[in-house]
């Protein structure tokens, strides 16, 4: 027997031989798959795939050694390797019946002299019904990547007696099989039963190990030893949740959709506005789902079950709100799966009573974080007594640093008052009011439903008051936490807080924050929002009328960002009317699982949560199939085989870096790969014959001089699309440092050089000869980490005193019809605008109306040089397809800095509540301005080559007035 260095099994399977199929290799190739699946999947092979080898024992059959002629043995080994893209040593071992342990012997020796990292060993052997794989490592690599380890090989060994067997001891199968079923043994602690011995055990039983017997050892005569692997925690090994996602125009359709045999093929079937969203759609629940779509009430979140008859979000209006917890009892973050999957920093917080207050605002800040990129886009924010602080900083109000510094300086175990304690009663907080009237040790300090309230006071004097409600059959409850906040008792220890929240910096908030004290949305000015912060703490939390409130002003959804029952509070103030109360985060399952519960929750009623982003996403059925050209029959490899395989795409944001988790080699997959870039050059032609459109963008109106100019977001189109031609398939979706240098004219008729010069592997240097240049980033999709919409304080802004129209008849442009797409002047502010944009014809003139609004604000805000005209913009990033002709939008320009010379602003354009684009740093150059300029109405003439295209129409330019 030879001593090797320990050898970790960290992925294996063993499938069973189909009768129908003519190539072991086509077996072996499934097996494979599923092995590295069961490993953890291709993440963890090594980044050189020079470092993974292949070794398979494939032995004639001693039955009919004839039949093995023709069938090649040594090329399944290749075969594996080449379809997987596994590129260190390949082939094959013969011994006959021991050819499967031989294999691992020589995966051990390619591991232990350090010729590869990870070996995949096994046999691929027709002479038995069992193929099987295992998937072998180092066990120190092993515990450093977080393996799963099924049991350690300790040593291997080979032996010949002229028959070369490979028996286990006391087990009914041979080779890898054995080895497979020896290491779920040791892995599971349970020795299975066996009939190769005189009095064979009726079943499994527990395989302990003692203070003797340290760990469970295995071991076969043909030769390899296995051993538990010492202080691994066991993994629990499951599958993603499926959903079932079905949505009917009436409810009896819903149910007919129920009844389909075919129910589970699709995670999404049917097309209407009610919908019908299922977790884990096992018999018990879908029988549950016909009764209730039976009955056809709306049923939100039972058993995991949502059907709406009467969604409340999208097209009826509803509004969604995040809402965070303040300090609760102990909890447990159940956030790890999630920060790992979505790629995110995150420690695990001290989440102890009296600490616990900044793991509280991080797990609600990295839900926030979560919800966002997944597309859940909340209409406000509001929080739960300390909770109100973490709404603050997810709006943008407090800087994240600023609450993290307050939080570290904030500990209530530090600012306890002597003997105040709060109590929960389980009344209406105007029943306690008066209980407590007569009295001013005892406070009200929280109303937080219709049957809930809180009190606050000395510990004798709350305790009595528990006792007396309790007499009178309230059930009542002391706290384990004391700290006196919501209690005008905390005034004498506000000082440090009040000076902590004094060095925040305020900001304008992004999206509004409701108040649990004023039951209304934050004020907009600095001044009285730490005025309210002091209120906030010295005064009860009114959660219950925040809640009405909130219900009033159109909030209909509600999301729980955290821990605790906020949730709960939020059903009974609403418990008669309808809503929807879905939490984040659950004491009871962990991160992902809650989140998928979410998606489905917010879908049914009408949301469009991004599904994609979430394991279990699809929801269909098992064992589907794909074919493989492989010159055999047919093979069908399990969903969560192929799943394991699919190949990495070009990824832009941190949330579709979760792509990269589900890698499928090439031949295993129809998803789209990404994008080649190759060198191009070509030439573009301008002229106002290939683009007609011009004739409607002329700066001057002169017909000595009349000059159409390619518009500097035309030309971003431009750069765009000869990127994507230099990458078939790829889509163009940012650019960086967009350049505008010189106007490209269209007349005379003009060839402009292109070059396109690949960066890396995503992005591409494109050039319009000396006018123009950029940075194109490509990518198989969109990026789905769409930023917030914009959203500013009120009394931040006033009413435009122009309208939209009057941009075009009053001539402030010179844009023609064809760009003319500023259809509302909505506000003004000191340093940004407003407006709603109708997408014009014209290609980038979108894009074009964006500039012309923030021309409007140049106009109305500043006294001189308010000519101006692109140079150039620092990033542009797209987050889905161009809208088409006619769609509106909503624009929003931030003024950043202006100087005598150039303005620069960032640019944000809204599609359906979505951003579809934003533009940081457009810069204008500014010139000087006559008051004289004005624009002024020009003729279509028929020598521009139109015809009589341009017959009758009529459009605008920019001119000088004649005689001062």
């Amino acid at each position: 027997m030879a001593e090797t260095p320990p050898i970790a099994i960290v992925g294996m399977s063993a499938g069973r031989w189909d009768p129908g199929a003519e190539s072991d290799q086509l077996i072996a190739l499934r097996v494979a798959a599923q092995a590295i699946a069961d490993a953890g999947g291709e993440q963890r092979l090594p980044a050189d795939r020079q470092r993974t080898g292949v070794i398979l024992g494939r032995g004639v059959m001693p039955e009919a050694p004839e039949a093995g002629i023709g069938l090649v043995p040594d090329l399944a080994a290749s075969r594996l390797a080449n379809r997987l893209d596994l590129r260190g040593p390949a082939y094959t071992v013969d011994a006959a019946c021991a050819s499967s342990l031989v294999a691992v012997d020589h995966a051990v020796r390619e591991l232990a002299t350090g010729r590869c990292d990870v070996v995949l060993a096994g046999d691929a052997h027709h002479c038995h019904d069992v193929t099987g794989v295992v998937v072998l490592k180092r066990f120190e690599d092993a515990e450093r990547d977080g393996d799963r380890v099924y049991a350690v090989v300790t040593g291997t060994g080979v032996a010949g007696d002229g028959r070369t067997t490979a028996e286990v001891v006391g087990q009914p199968a041979v080779g890898v099989a054995g080895l497979v079923k020896a290491a779920l043994a040791v892995y599971h602690g349970v020795l299975p039963p066996t009939s190769y011995c005189e009095e064979p055990p009726a079943g499994a039983k527990v395989w302990q190990t003692d203070d003797r017997r340290l760990v469970r050892r295995a071991g076969i005569n043909a030769h390899v030893v296995l051993e538990q692997a010492a202080a691994r925690a066991a993994v629990t090994v499951s599958e993603p949740e499926r959903v079932l996602r079905l949505s009917a125009p009436t409810v009896a359709e819903m149910g007919c959709l129920l009844d389909r045999d075919d129910l589970l093929s699709d995670g999404e079937s049917g097309r209407g506005r009610i919908r019908l969203g299922l977790v884990d759609p096992t018999p018990k629940r879908l029988n549950l789902a016909r009764k209730v779509v039976a009955k056809g009430r709306s049923w939100r979140g039972r058993n995991d079950l949502w059907f709406v008859p009467e969604p409340l979000l999208g097209a009826a209006g509803g509004k969604l709100a995040f809402v965070f917890p303040g300090l609760e009892n102990d909890f447990e973050a159940h956030a790890d799966d999630v920060a790992r999957h979505f790629g995110l920093r995150w420690d695990s917080p001290d989440v102890t009573v009296g600490g616990h207050g900044k793991g509280v605002f991080r797990l609600g800040r990295l839900l926030d974080t979560v919800l966002r990129g997944l597309r859940v886009t909340p209409d406000a924010v509001a929080g739960h007594s300390l909770g109100e602080w973490t709404a603050m900083a997810a709006a943008g109000i407090h800087a994240d640093a600023d609450v993290d510094a307050l939080l570290a300086g904030f500990d209530p175990d530090e600012f306890k008052l002597p003997g105040l304690a709060f109590a929960v009663i389980g009344a209406d907080a105007c029943v306690v009011t008066k209980v407590l009237e007569g009295q001013s040790e005892v406070v009200l300090s929280h109303d937080n439903a219709p049957n809930q309230s809180m009190i606050c006071g000395p510990s004798e004097a709350v305790e009595d008051f528990v006792l007396a409600f309790r007499a009178d059959g309230v059930i009542s409850q002391a706290l384990p936490f004391r700290s006196g906040f919501h209690s005008p008792m905390l005034a004498p220890y506000l000082g440090p807080i009040r000076e902590a929240a004094e060095r925040c910096t305020l900001r304008p908030a992004n999206l509004p924050v409701w108040s649990a004290t004023t039951g209304e949305r934050y004020p907009p000015s600095a001044r009285e929002i730490r005025a309210l912060f002091v209120r906030h703490l010295l005064e009860p939390v009114r959660f219950r009328g925040l809640v009405e409130n909130m219900y009033a002003a159109g909030f209909r959804a509600f999301v729980q960002a955290g821990a605790g029952q906020l949730g709960s509070l939020i059903g009974n103030t609403l418990h008669d009317r309808e809503h929807l109360v879905v939490a984040a985060h659950s004491a009871h399952r962990q991160g992902l699982p809650q989140l998928l519960r979410v998606a489905t929750a917010l879908w049914a009623d009408g949301g469009d949560p991004a599904f994609e982003l979430l394991p279990g996403r699809d929801g269909g059925k098992r064992g589907r199939t794909i074919r493989l050209d492989l010159g055999g029959p047919p093979l069908s490899l399990d969903e969560s085989v192929w799943r394991a395989f699919r190949p990495r795409a070009a990824r832009a944001s941190t949330l579709d870096r979760i792509g990269e988790r589900d890698p499928l080699a090439a031949e295993l997959s129809a998803a789209r790969q990404a994008p080649r870039l190759q060198p191009l050059r070509t030439e573009l032609r301008v002229s106002v014959e290939t683009m007609p459109y011009l004739l409607d963008y002329c700066v001057f109106e002169q017909p000595s001089d009349a000059w159409p100019v390619v518009p500097a977001t035309t030309v971003i189109g431009h750069l765009m699309d000869f990127a994507e031609q230099a990458a078939p398939g790829g889509r163009a979706v940012e650019l960086e440092d967009v350049r505008l240098d010189q106007w490209i004219a269209a007349t005379p008729t003009l060839d402009v050089p292109v070059n396109v010069a690949p960066q890396g592997t995503s992005q591409a240097g494109v050039s319009l000869g000396e006018y123009s240049r950029a940075v194109v980033g490509l990518a198989a999709g969109f990026p789905s980490d769409r930023p917030r919409p914009w959203t500013f304080p009120d009394g931040s802004e006033q009413t435009p005193d122009l309208l939209a129209e009057q941009l075009y008849t009053e001539r402030w442009m010179f844009h023609g019809p064809k760009y003319q797409g500023v259809e509302d002047l909505v506000a003004v502010g000191e340093r940004h605008v407003r407006g709603v944009l109708r997408t014009p014809e014209a290609p980038g003139a979108l894009l074009d109306n964006a500039g012309q609004l923030l021309g409007y604000w140049i106009m109305s805000r500043l006294s001189d040089r308010t000519t101006v005209f692109p140079v150039g913009m620092r990033r542009i990033r797209f987050y889905g397809e161009h809208p088409l002709p006619g769609e509106r939008l909503d624009c929003v320009v931030r003024v950043v800095s202006v100087t005598g010379s150039e303005l620069e602003a960032d640019v944000q354009l809204v599609h359906r509540g979505r951003v579809w684009a934003q533009i940081e740093g457009w810069r204008d150059r500014r010139f000087d301005s006559d008051p004289v300029v004005r624009v002024r109405p020009r003729e279509t003439r028929p020598d521009r080559g139109r015809g009589d295209q341009g017959a009758g129409r009529s459009g605008v330019s920019l001119g000088r007035r004649k005689g001062g």
